[in-house]
């Protein structure tokens, strides 16, 4: 494989990443995975070791180095998470989830004693 090949796989190695990485964000945003689900460490693990094979192949160490930190934080939370089942999606808000704090007529709160807030 000549230069020329190397560096373009590795540069659509990166564009790749870039994409995981963007899908990942995404889905987070938009409430379709939880940010400690496997789906969206992954997709940010295998997204910033693309992106730091092509940093690294044009020289750009900065990036590589950030990409490999990256990395290895998505790793090491995917290792979390195979310890303690995540779920992919965001859970849905429980009764023991609402807050402690008393609600009047109207949504307003009140503080412990008893006094009107907001």
């Amino acid at each position: 494989m000549d230069h020329l090949s190397a560096t373009t796989l590795a540069t659509a190695a990166g564009w790749l990443g870039a994409g995981g990485t963007v899908v990942a964000y995404t889905l987070l945003t938009t409430d379709r995975i939880a940010a400690r689900s496997r789906t969206f460490q992954g997709l940010n693990a295998a997204g910033a070791a693309l992106l730091a094979l092509s940093a690294a192949t044009h020289s750009s160490w900065p990036s590589t180095a950030v990409n490999l930190t990256w990395m290895l934080i998505g790793l090491a939370a995917l290792v979390g998470a195979g310890r303690v089942a995540q779920p992919d999606r965001p859970s849905t808000p429980t009764a023991a989830d609402a807050p402690s704090t008393p609600v009047l007529a109207g949504g307003t709160r009140t503080a412990s004693s008893g006094a009107r807030v907001g």
